[in-house]
């Protein structure tokens, strides 16, 4: 249930957005959203070590990684802004839900961070307004004091970033180089993006389609460079402060990057029907459908599942991706699992043993079925 507050903000106010969980979906439609309200948008700084064990000391204990994070950036936040934007995600699109900790997410802060700022509490739920990002960027609109007109036209240039970023991933850009182009106030690049990755740049059909702006020279021998399939929630891809720079040490060891974030929502619906049982949490949806279109159509040499330690959805939604995978194919499946404690040396050398096996087996015949599938904790 929307919770009714009234929070009015002069225009030129400074709103904070915290840059993790599903900023790393949302950030386009919510920057334009505000920005569409006469408001200045501040993004909080990029994930750091310090600023994840800030946010630890006050999240509850049995919280995932992302959602430490969370607390923290909001803490980078709340003496540098006039106000907080917290969004309430229950449902995305109709029959499906996120995770139990993005619907008290925040309910959480506010009771476990003092000092705050105002607080926008944004609630998007497919439950009760089917266009949940329309009705509910409207209702924030209204709340504000904006008028109905003005809330439209908002919503609407929020979308409209929204499709511009989801189309760039789809086409395999990274999340920097998407969000510069459908929201150009974007200026501070992530830490360990400050360089396009071409191996993010990788066509989903085909083997030969070049990549945009060639590839980097890669580090092994090869007639082509290999290629894994990323799954995963958007915020465990796209953030190198929580997965310690994965992709780009993925790029460095020789590889191109096909990522669950490629398909689009139509895909997502063509192979979530073909499901035998149906998936609740969006984000599994994603995860599923990634693994069975990229297995199905030969697209990639391997799988790495990237998977927050205490994720309740995903040991589920892990469990049913690697035994679909060893049931139809020989592909390798490494479940990657990240939490405060993770070390980058142990998690190179978990990446470099699956790529070296992924370059043995290209360079041999063929196996019998059956994959190869290995569970790790970094």
């Amino acid at each position: 249930m929307a919770m009714a507050w009234q929070l009015r903000l002069k225009d030129g106010a400074v709103v904070g957005l915290p840059r993790a969980l599903l900023f790393y979906e949302l950030y386009p439609f919510w920057r334009g959203l505000l920005e569409g309200l006469g408001l200045r948008v501040a993004v909080s700084t990029a994930t750091s070590p310090k600023l994840i064990e800030a946010g630890a000391r006050h999240a509850m204990d049995e919280a995932c990684l992302p959602v430490k994070s969370f607390y923290g950036h909001v803490m980078v936040l709340r003496d540098r802004v006039d106000a907080v934007f917290l969004p309430r995600l229950v449902s995305l699109s109709p029959g499906t839900y996120t995770c139990p900790k993005m619907l008290g997410l925040p309910d959480m802060v506010r009771q476990n961070l003092r000092s705050l700022p105002p607080v926008i509490v944004a609630d998007f739920d497919a439950r009760l307004w089917r266009r949940s990002l329309e009705e509910g960027g409207e209702s924030v609109a209204c709340r504000l004091g904006r008028s109905r007109g003005q809330a439209r036209e908002a919503v609407s240039r929020g979308l409209e970033a929204l499709r511009s970023f989801r189309g760039s991933l789809e086409a395999g850009q990274s999340f920097e180089e998407a969000a510069s182009g459908a929201a150009p106030g974007w200026k501070t690049p992530l830490e360990g993006w400050k360089t396009p990755l071409e191996g993010w740049k990788t066509p989903l059909e085909g083997w030969k389609a070049p990549l945009a702006g060639g590839d980097p020279a890669p580090t092994r021998p090869g007639p082509r460079r290999l290629r894994v399939g990323l799954v995963g929630h958007a915020y465990n891809l796209f953030d190198p402060g929580v997965n310690l720079g994965l992709g780009r040490k993925l790029v460095a060891l020789g590889c191109d990057l096909v990522t669950s974030e490629q398909l689009s929502e139509e895909e997502v619906q063509t192979e979530s029907a073909a499901l035998p049982k149906e998936i609740f949490w969006s984000s599994g949806r994603r995860i599923l459908a990634a693994v069975t279109r990229f297995r199905r159509r030969e697209l990639v040499d391997g799988f790495i599942h990237v998977v927050s330690f205490g994720c309740g959805p995903d040991s589920m939604v892990g469990e049913i991706a690697e035994r679909e995978t060893r049931r139809s194919s020989n592909l390798p499946y490494m479940a990657l699992t990240i939490d405060e404690h993770t070390a980058e040396g142990g998690l190179l050398t978990r990446l470099e043993a699956f790529t070296d096996m992924l370059a043995r087996r290209r360079a041999r015949p063929e196996t019998p079925e059956g994959s190869v599938a290995a569970e790790v904790t970094a």
